[in-house]
């Protein structure tokens, strides 16, 4: 079988096409792509089974993997704007495939499944019960990569899954940690949405709720609010320059923008 995956993040497009013998390979030993492409209009005369995207944010109880037909597509588009920087390019791939591969079948794949495995001490926050029960609560992201990097983490150290415990980073335009032990996460930073955490890139991460209250009450409205925290804090934020750690590595001797003022360490 041959699997074309699409991977939409908030600073990147990857796309890989895969082929898959009739037994599908650890998690810590994935095969190596048959091909990288750098557009999807590449893959137009590449000979694929199936399409994965990765979807950040999927409907309440969606199975880890889902067909994507068109109702499947209109319920992803009802909680996108809860993951802005991901699914509306994810969603933008899915309708270019459709276009290119009328025929073919496409899959989306939940990046949170893998933080299923949430204790309620994990995923519950301290705001009224009424609220919790309408599913606001820690969900996690980055699933699949954390996942990975269990496996591989207790792979390379010969230990099994089952009695390992990891800590495994994510870092990228988007960074996540995530505890795991038995191969489960058992504790991770993102929450509701893919902005809780540390700082990223150009997303705030964890910030006082009450700044936010302030902000709200001082004129600023819901849109540029969202616009400010995805796409304008961070490292972005902080340094006034960039969310990319090269240029501000390169930055190092500017007293006001360099390491030392963002906090990156050399």
């Amino acid at each position: 079988m041959r699997i074309l995956t699409v991977n939409a993040g908030s600073t990147s497009l990857k796309i890989e096409l895969y082929e898959l013998g009739a037994t599908p390979p650890p998690i810590a030993c994935p095969p190596d792509p048959v091909a990288r492409f750098d557009t999807l209009e590449q893959t137009r005369c590449v000979h694929v089974d199936a399409v994965a995207h990765r979807i950040v944010r999927v409907p309440d109880g969606w199975r880890a993997v889902m067909r994507l037909d068109d109702a499947a597509i209109e319920q992803v588009r009802s909680v996108a704007g809860e993951a802005p920087l991901h699914d509306a390019p994810a969603l933008q791939a899915v309708r270019d495939i459709e276009a290119m591969r009328p025929a073919a079948l496409q899959y989306a794949v939940a990046d949170g499944a893998f933080h299923r495995t949430l204790q309620p001490a994990a995923y519950t926050y301290a705001i009224p019960r009424e609220l919790s029960r309408t599913g606001i609560r820690r969900r996690g992201f980055h699933g699949l990569s954390h996942e990975y990097a269990a496996h591989r983490a207790a792979r390379d150290a010969r230990r099994p899954v089952i009695g390992t415990s990891v800590v495994s980073l994510h870092l990228g335009g988007g960074s996540s940690l995530c505890a795991i032990r038995d191969g489960a996460s058992i504790d991770t930073t993102m929450g509701y949405t893919p902005l809780e955490g540390i700082p990223m890139a150009t997303r705030s991460g964890s910030i006082d709720p009450g700044v936010l209250l302030h902000l709200l009450r001082g004129g600023m409205s819901v849109d540029e609010l969202e616009r400010s925290l995805e796409h304008a804090s961070g490292l972005l934020g902080i340094s006034a320059r960039s969310g990319d750690v090269r240029e501000l590595m390169a930055a190092a001797d500017d007293p006001d923008i360099g390491i030392r003022a963002v906090g990156v360490a050399a």
